[in-house]
């Protein structure tokens, strides 16, 4: 079970500090691409520019698509990512050192960086806050409808990836259409950015752990119901993915409204990941032989993983037969993550009792799972409903056809597809109708 020993040892280092300064973080405003194999073999390192952001500063200091950035603070960089990993800590303002080739010259320029610009939520006004965590500072974001008073708050929890929740540069993507559905029907919204994401301090989402990053959304939790201008009666969970397994374990601990969940889990995270594999690799065209033998090979890397609490270079070195999952786990040489989070998250997960929190629930609750949605399962959601329903809690279940990220898919195999292929198709409407629907009723 997930140690509340532990989360309490977080807690006691986390303090509210809703206003305190905490700078935006610094903006480069290009998009990169590795280089083409002819071109990387005549200068050996580089990525290319793709897109340059207007109103950015690399808008303003002239550079443009197809130059190439040779190194960056210093850092030689050779792939896409080696560029925001050279420049991350950095605020607006400072002053950094690029190397470029530009029309096959080498260039070398002095750029001031400009800070990462805000979010604009129509008919909302937007605050940046920040709570102190163990590991530092991180961001929070509110936005209140305009000419609302104390209006009821949805805050908004995300999935298992290091992604941002400061959508500035995403118009397009689900959670900003949900901030503007939310907005319009009179909700104000909150988030709070993952550890060394954005303009957050402390140690890189990538390093840290599962009962880091609940301790700071949990402290969180706690900043917003301190917030004067909001109905702090009226706190609705919503939680995305993984971010459904902190919602209950959050409200656990501070009394909420209600929890909306989409496409969460509710088995323990190695059955969940041998039912995820399963499902995937018979999408992707594995045989079933080959599966079944992957699976085997899976039980003994978790075993190493979780009950000898090995890390997973370690196994790899001792098992050489688990070469296979390699792929699968997303892992290598250069770090000790496991699908691109660190092995201790992975590991505190799985020692979490999901279920154990979902029976503390007793406030109204709503899920919902997509039709195409591979990543998660309905029979999750309707263990979860069974549990809630054998309690007499006001809880209902919603299928719709979307697949995992909101977007229209009326059943696995399209979504696969359309994943595979690159092909963006429309946010689901239904997703937001139902929320916003539940959530009139609740009032």
């Amino acid at each position: 079970m997930f140690s509340r020993a532990l989360l309490v040892v977080f807690l006691l280092i986390c303090t509210s500090v809703y206003g305190q300064p905490l700078e935006r973080r610094a903006f480069l405003g290009v998009q990169v691409a590795p280089l083409p194999a002819e071109q990387k073999q005549q200068t050996g390192y580089g990525v290319n520019i793709v897109r340059v952001f207007d109103n950015s500063t690399a808008s303003r200091f002239g550079l443009k698509p197809q130059q190439i950035i040779l190194r960056a603070n210093g850092a030689q960089l050779n792939e896409p990512g080696d560029l925001p990993a050279a420049l991350r800590g950095l605020k607006s303002g400072a002053q950094v050192e690029f190397q470029l080739l530009v029309d096959s010259e080498h260039v070398t320029r002095e750029l001031v960086l400009q800070e990462f610009p805000a979010e604009q939520v129509a008919g909302a006004t937007l605050r940046y806050g920040s709570i102190a965590t163990s590991s530092g500072l991180q961001r929070s974001i509110l936005t209140l409808p305009d000419g609302g008073e104390n209006p009821p708050v949805v805050y908004i929890l995300p999935g298992f990836g290091c992604a941002s929740m400061d959508m500035a540069l995403n118009p397009d993507e689900s959670i900003t259409t949900l901030l503007d559905v939310l907005t319009r029907n009179g909700y104000a919204t909150y988030r709070v950015e993952k550890s060394g994401l954005g303009d957050s301090e402390g140690a890189s989402c990538f390093e840290t752990g599962f009962l880091s990053e609940t301790a700071g959304y949990l402290q969180g939790l706690r900043e917003l119901t301190s917030i004067t201008d909001i109905d702090s009666s009226r706190i609705y969970l919503l939680g995305i993915s993984l971010g459904g397994v902190w919602a209950p374990m959050l409200a656990s601990e501070i009394e909420v409204a209600g929890i909306i969940s989409f496409s969460t889990i509710a088995k323990t995270w190695p059955e969940y990941m041998y039912d995820n594999w399963r499902r995937q690799w018979e999408l992707a065209g594995k045989p079933f032989a080959a599966i079944d033998a992957d699976l085997k090979l899976a039980g003994t890397l978790w075993d190493k993983l979780l009950n000898e609490d090995l890390a997973p270079g370690e196994i790899f070195q001792r098992y050489p037969e688990l070469e296979s999952l390699r792929g699968p786990l997303a892992y290598n040489e250069d770090n000790e993550n496991i699908l691109s989070r660190h092995h201790s998250f992975v590991k505190e997960l799985a020692n979490t009792n999901i279920a154990s929190y979902w029976e503390q629930v007793y406030v109204p609750t709503l899920l919902l799972w997509g039709q195409g949605d591979y990543v998660a399962t309905e029979e999750d959601q309707r263990l979860i409903l069974r549990l809630l329903e054998s309690k007499g809690v006001d809880s209902e279940l919603v299928v719709i056809e979307s697949d995992h990220f909101w977007r229209e898919a009326a059943d696995f195999r399209t979504a696969y597809d359309n994943m595979r292929q690159g092909i963006i198709v429309p946010l689901q409407p239904t997703v937001y109708q139902v929320v916003t629907d539940w959530l009139e009723r609740l009032i």
